[in-house]
């Protein structure tokens, strides 16, 4: 349990969405601040959803809403559930979302290692560090494309079944971890959230020229100051896994941008037409 740590406070960067799914013999109910709908994948089981993007104190009340009706009426979810949290990026410009990858790939173990064991190997939250083809489609899919339209277009593309997905990028403005097991306890779920905020507030603050300067500064930042929030009690990542999480990092901040004179580097996330609260 995170419960040592976990604070109900989240950085204040924008909003998330939460996706539980449950199993459980108890009939399930619904909750303020979710909406429930049927699962066909799980058995006896239920996907609560957030009611909308939230942040901010919004959001601590749904998870404690959540955290409260699970330990009233305890859930018994599968190797079948899981958690999946998105993060709103449409104020992201384009080197930023290129950050926020890149932190996300450097810190990838630091998600798994507060997952459950089996989510490393699962085939449907696929991670960088077992697959770095999935590095490399990045760069090709999103670095290459000269236009802004295309760059963020190109990720429809993207495989669903990734530990991060990107394919939901284009069409909701969000990128999702799909990596957690059914998280049923407040304090679980508060840091799984403030751990992906903890993303984006580093791409945030952390002034640095270029990508892989911006890299560097964090391969040498403590982590317990890279994620203040959401970190196990004594958590310590294994340095061999941190390397691999180095090295994907990297190739991401250093592979080469391809713009068109229409395409300034500071073109936002910006799906057409689309707004995530609807």
């Amino acid at each position: 349990s995170n419960s040592a740590v976990a604070s109900p406070l989240l950085p204040n960067y924008g909003g998330i969405g939460i996706e539980l799914e449950l199993e459980s013999e108890h009939p399930f109910r619904d909750v303020r601040g979710w909406r429930r709908t049927p699962d066909g994948s799980l058995r006896d089981g239920v996907e609560y959803i957030f009611d909308g993007a939230q942040a901010g104190a919004q959001a601590v009340k749904s998870i404690q809403a959540m955290g409260t009706y699970l330990a009233a009426t305890p859930a018994d979810p599968s190797f079948r559930c899981s958690t999946h949290i998105h993060m709103d990026v449409r104020d992201l410009e384009f080197h930023e979302l290129e950050r926020l990858v890149a932190t996300y790939a450097l810190y990838e173990n630091v998600f798994f290692d507060h997952c459950s064991p089996e989510r490393r190997y699962s085939n449907f939250c696929t991670p960088f560090f077992i697959n770095d083809a999935l590095v490399r489609m990045f760069v090709e899919r999103f670095k290459t494309p000269a236009g802004v339209h295309e760059k963020v277009h190109h990720l429809s593309a993207w495989p669903k079944y990734s530990a991060l997905n990107l394919k939901v990028t284009p069409a909701l403005g969000s990128v999702e971890f799909r990596g957690s097991h059914a998280l049923t306890t407040t304090e679980d779920l508060l840091a799984l959230s403030q751990r992906m905020l903890g993303l984006k507030r580093l791409v945030k603050t952390v002034q640095a020229d270029t990508s892989v300067a911006y890299v560097m500064a964090l391969r040498h930042m403590p982590l317990a100051e890279a994620f203040p929030q959401g970190l196990r009690q004594g958590y310590a990542p294994n340095p061999e896994d941190q390397d691999i999480g180095f090295s994907n990092a990297m190739l991401i901040a250093s592979s080469r941008w391809n713009y068109s004179e229409e395409a300034p580097a500071t073109a936002r996330v910006q799906p057409e037409g689309f707004s995530w609260a609807e």
